[in-house]
């Protein structure tokens, strides 16, 4: 991933927002919260209506497959409150991928 980013448009995570959602409305900030060898989590604040906050997070895609369909084929069958689950979309490093669910702050 870059290291020179000149603005919060031009932020890999933003971009991949962008390109999962059709998004074109601003992003207010991003926020990191994660950062290891393994993966990256951003907060993308104001990337959906209302000035709500997404998570997006980025991995190799054989990491976050499990998670993916935990999302996908689980949660949706259980009567219990989830983060929404916006998608995944695939980073342009290769093997890597991105997923977005909604920011429900410090809830478990």
């Amino acid at each position: 991933m870059s290291t020179a980013i000149r603005s919060i448009a031009e932020h890999p995570v933003v971009a991949a927002w962008r390109a999962l959602s059709g998004s074109r409305g601003p992003v207010a900030a991003v926020e990191p919260l994660r950062q290891s060898e393994r993966s990256t989590v951003y907060r993308l604040w104001g990337a959906v209506a209302g000035g709500r906050a997404v998570v997006g997070k980025r991995r190799k895609w054989a990491d976050l497959k499990a998670e993916r369909v935990i999302y996908e084929r689980v949660l949706p069958h259980f009567p219990l409150p989830t983060p929404r689950y916006y998608g995944w979309i695939e980073d342009e490093s290769p093997g890597h991928s991105w997923i977005f669910v909604e920011d429900v702050g410090d809830q478990r």
